[in-house]
């Protein structure tokens, strides 16, 4: 039996749920205070009762609506409250709708106009009816189709006076109505709006139940932000190879992959590089901090070397290996201020008390702190680092005070110290005293 478009919109019971119908049928027989809904021979309603009722061996039972009701709305009237559609697929649904309700009724008025128009032509024997009615007593077939042409040309008139019938009952409404009358959120009805509009074969595919409305328009939001990057980035430059630079200031676009949803990934924002390319980008910076420099090998995928907080490693010519651990700060997410203090983490996890990593015994040699936003980069020494805040850590805490930042619950705590004071603090560790020693140069030779 064929099954109306409209009824196909919404998705057939499989597995499980069509087998519960299935000996709920075989059990209690079909249900007859639920029919299967036919509309002119097609279904409208109740393609999983008719296959459940098909497989249990079960006589269906059927009712046949007028062929003026509106198939589309019918459909939704049994289907919409439908507890398996999520309310991205929901929405998709509800539009596809009431667009084809609308197209309907405008072909029932436009078959009606037409069959009004072949009536009128038929009842125009005479032309001059109208202006010449026969006396009031007269039956004559003249006064008939007279009298007939003057109904068809006032309701004419009628008609041109008042909205069609056609008209789309949801035209003009807000979206927080059509959510309304969809049972969703009016950011959902939004949504499948703007998909519909933007890319109508994927709007088609949440309809289908392929994919979801804010996954389908973050795709396209991406899409739109990399075609305009691309267009800026032709305008770009490459530097020139054949000279060096004191400072080359990079901001590379992460790619964070520990966010908890997609809608706060930085994608939705603007395109990003692979880890495997940004660690590229530091070998300017440790070429200028060691002459000697070689190579280098990222440890930022690998478990062990992240459990001892080592990033990178450095290697030499004289094949000494140097580990560092790496720290980038930017902006304030709500300020926009640079800060060129630097971030000293004394607790990790304010709930375990774990220490941070300028108190916790580290094997990195050195720590790399870049403060991106004005392309420098320091290399802080960890032992000197770390007696630096052994000797000075409760003077600073108690100067500049603590900041505390956000993680998945719970809080680490750093102390933001300038560039000057610490630097000065590292250098004095770099200063040993010891008890002086009267010794000649010879005895100096023999020591």
């Amino acid at each position: 039996m064929k099954t109306h478009e409209a009824a196909d919109l919404f998705p057939l019971l499989e597995g499980a749920e069509l087998q519960a119908l299935v000996d709920s049928m075989k059990r209690h027989g079909f249900d007859s205070t639920k029919p299967i809904v036919r509309c002119n021979g097609w279904i409208i309603d109740g393609r999983n009762r008719l296959r459940a009722a098909e497989i249990a061996g079960v006589e269906p039972v059927f009712v046949d609506i007028s062929e003026s009701t509106d198939p589309w709305m019918e459909a939704w009237k049994h289907n919409g409250a439908r507890r398996d559609l999520d309310p991205d697929r929901k929405g998709a649904i509800f539009l596809e709708v009431i667009d084809s309700s609308e197209a309907w009724k405008k072909e029932q008025e436009r078959r009606r106009n037409a069959a009004n128009k072949a009536r009128s032509e038929a009842a125009k024997g005479n032309q001059n009816a109208r202006k010449s009615l026969p006396p009031a007593g007269d039956f004559s077939p003249e006064r008939k189709a007279a009298i007939a042409l003057d109904r068809t040309e006032r309701g004419r008139q009628g008609k041109e006076s008042r909205a069609p019938r056609g008209a789309s009952p949801n035209q003009g409404k807000s979206a927080a109505a059509l959510a309304t009358q969809a049972g969703v959120s009016t950011r959902t009805i939004e949504r499948a709006q703007k998909l519909k509009r933007e890319a109508p074969e994927r709007h088609l595919a949440v309809v289908r139940g392929e994919t979801r409305a804010h996954a389908e328009l973050r795709q396209l939001k991406h899409q739109g932000r990399t075609k305009k990057l691309a267009e800026i980035a032709k305008g770009n430059t490459e530097l020139a190879t054949g000279r060096r630079y004191p400072v080359i200031y990079a901001d590379p676009p992460w790619r964070y992959e520990h966010v908890k949803t997609e809608s706060r990934a930085i994608e939705n924002q603007y395109p990003t590089m692979d880890l495997d390319s940004i660690c590229a980008l530091p070998e300017t910076v440790y070429r200028a901090a060691f002459p000697d420099f070689s190579t280098m090998v990222s440890h930022r995928r690998d478990g062990y070397w992240q459990r001892l907080g080592v990033d990178r490693s450095v290697i030499l010519n004289t094949s000494r290996q140097i580990k560092v651990d790496e720290k980038v700060r930017g902006r304030n997410k709500k300020t926009n201020r640079v800060y060129d203090d630097i971030l000293l983490e004394h607790v990790s996890n304010d709930r375990t008390g774990a220490p941070g990593w300028v108190v916790k015994p580290l094997l990195a040699d050195y720590i790399a702190y870049a403060i991106a936003p004005l392309g420098r980069c320091y290399l802080l020494p960890v032992v000197q680092l770390q007696l630096a805040w052994r000797d000075h850590g409760h003077h600073w805490r108690s100067k500049w005070g603590d900041r505390k930042a956000r993680n998945c619950g719970y809080w680490t705590i750093s102390t933001p110290v300038p560039v000057k004071p610490l630097f000065a603090a590292i250098g004095d560790c770099l200063r040993c005293s010891f008890e002086p020693l009267n010794l000649t140069d010879e005895e100096l030779e023999a020591a």
